[in-house]
């Protein structure tokens, strides 16, 4: 979500309700409505925190480290993940025009037929 990037964050922004909290995992049926995986490499955002999203399954996600005044009842905003990758910024977020990578690099050299990698 930078500038090279383009894509607004708060177009792709999921709001609820924490149901649950224990450790790491929080629970809310938001994150239900999504496929798996759709906010790793994401941000939770709840009790005036930010977290990274280390997973994303059914009903749960994982942060990367806890937020202490997280409890039930918490309102939350979560922003799906990028693994920076020309698939996901097409199939995700429609912005492959906007990819600032480089997916087509070959693995041997062309030219000495050597491994660049």
């Amino acid at each position: 979500y930078h500038a090279g990037c383009k894509v607004n964050a708060a177009d792709y922004k999921s709001t609820g309700f924490v149901e649950n909290v224990v450790g790491l995992e929080v629970t809310s049926s938001v994150v239900l409505a999504k496929p798996s995986g759709w906010f790793v490499g994401g941000r939770f955002a709840a009790a005036g925190a930010q977290r990274l999203i280390i997973s994303s399954s059914g009903n749960a996600i994982t942060l990367s480290a806890p937020i202490p005044s997280l409890v039930s009842g918490v309102a939350f905003e979560a922003y799906p993940g990028c693994d920076h990758t020309l698939a996901t910024c097409a199939a995700k977020f429609n912005n492959h025009l906007n990819f600032g990578g480089f997916p087509y690099i070959p693995v041997k050299n062309p030219f000495a037929g050597d491994a660049l990698v």
